[in-house]
């Protein structure tokens, strides 16, 4: 977002030009305590941090960045501002964004690779405009920034085996999560787990896991599962999204000081159980923030499908990106 108010107001202060009659300016009176923090690289991601104070009296607030040769040529961040070298994408505003405690974040995967650049926080009232200590990065030289695992109802068997999931079946009878086709939704492709053969209902209970991968920052997981059936009631199946910072085996798969649920749901629909749920019911997308204390540890992730008879059919599991 483009600090249009930030961009007029720094330009107010390079001409003092502003009306000292309706507000004559008292550069005491600028913005204080902006803090700029170090930025968090991983590839061509960065995240910029810092704060401000009395957000609510600010006319704007946010972060500036340029590459150092243009912060060299006018000493400074702010400097290189008031000369109009910035591009105006390179003014972030975060002044319709919430905050918690003043504290201001903001992430982007936009940045070149092989790039060095300097960034401060800014805060903005008609007083004046103040910058916080600038802070040099500098972009990884060889990789560019893009989701580990991207997988979606239209990738392929290989695609899906690529990312060389594994699988434990704690229910004992062998039946796993299975790359399928067996769904209704966009004819979309994914894996299911252990669907009901005639009679026999088999127990669940089944994992189906990324082998240990390098986090970087900020991550997120995307995902759509879903249970397959016809009615309601039949449709009640549960499942969470696990972590580990170990491999998860079936030895321990059920300790909690291992492995750790990131996010769980079991499925349920209002109204009458015997009638199907509606699309909008049934396919609900999920964002699920990988906490920081995970950031650039290798971890063991992937999804669970508790066990239960109960339930009709199977457990469909069609998106997933890590990213």
């Amino acid at each position: 977002m483009i600090g249009i108010v930030a961009l007029a107001l720094c330009s107010c202060e390079k001409s003092l030009e502003k009306s000292q009659i309706d507000h004559p300016i008292n550069p005491d009176n600028a913005p204080q305590n902006v803090i700029t923090n170090e930025a968090d690289v991983y590839m061509t991601k960065v995240r910029m941090t810092g704060s401000v104070v009395n957000s609510n009296s600010l006319a704007d607030y946010g972060f500036l960045f340029c590459h150092t040769d243009t912060m060299k040529k006018y000493g400074s961040v702010k400097a290189s501002m008031l000369a109009g070298a910035i591009p105006i994408d390179n003014v972030i505003s975060l002044k319709n964004s919430l905050l918690e405690e003043n504290n201001l974040i903001y992430i982007s995967t936009e940045f070149n690779r092989k790039q060095a650049y300097v960034y401060t926080t800014f805060a903005v009232n008609y007083d004046g405009l103040t910058c916080g200590e600038e802070q040099l990065f500098e972009t990884d030289s060889l990789l560019i920034y893009k989701p580990l695992v991207d997988l979606n109802g239209k990738s392929t068997q290989t695609e899906w085996e690529a990312a060389n999931w594994y699988f434990i079946n704690k229910g004992g009878e062998g039946k796993d999560f299975v790359f399928s086709t067996n769904l209704k939704h966009n004819n979309a492709n994914g894996y299911e787990s252990t669907a009901k053969k005639g009679p026999t209902r088999y127990k669940r209970d089944n994992y189906m896991l990324l082998p240990g991968t390098m986090m970087g920052i900020d991550m997120k997981i995307d995902l759509l599962i879903y249970p397959l059936g016809t009615t309601k009631a039949g449709l009640k199946h549960s499942y969470a999204v696990v972590i580990a910072t170990d491999s998860i085996t079936e030895a321990n798969c059920d300790d909690p000081s291992i492995v750790t649920v990131l996010d769980s749901m079991t499925f349920s629909y209002p109204g009458n159980q015997n009638d199907a749920p509606s699309d909008a019911e049934l396919y609900v997308k999920r964002t699920i923030n990988i906490p920081a204390s995970y950031e650039r540890k290798k971890v063991w992730i992937g999804i669970h499908h508790y066990n239960s008879t109960d339930v009709a059919k199977s457990l469909f599991f069609e998106e997933f990106k890590l990213y």
